[in-house]
């Protein structure tokens, strides 16, 4: 993978401490390979985003798109299964 994204390895690499991500402002993804589980996820995510809002959308509107924008951030742990051997 570092020979594809770095120009055949003469670019750079920025390494972090996995024990200092758990004091910055990140969320730490499982990455999702399998297009059933992806599916499956997704459908209880918006599930769980139509429940929250049911009832008075006016007053929610401010919890949907915290909603929707924590949804699309965790849609980036969806990968293709071409890419499983990554192991990301």
């Amino acid at each position: 993978q570092w020979r594809a994204y770095a120009d055949d390895g003469r670019g750079f690499s920025i390494g972090f401490n996995a024990n200092s991500l758990r004091y910055m402002p990140v969320s730490i993804l499982h990455v999702e390979y399998e297009r059933e589980v992806q599916i499956r996820e997704m459908m209880a995510a918006l599930l769980a985003v139509y429940i929250n809002c049911e009832g008075n959308p006016e007053s929610n509107q401010f919890q949907f798109f915290e909603d929707c924008v924590l949804l699309g951030s965790y849609m980036v742990a969806f990968k293709h299964h071409a890419f499983k051997e990554e192991k990301e």
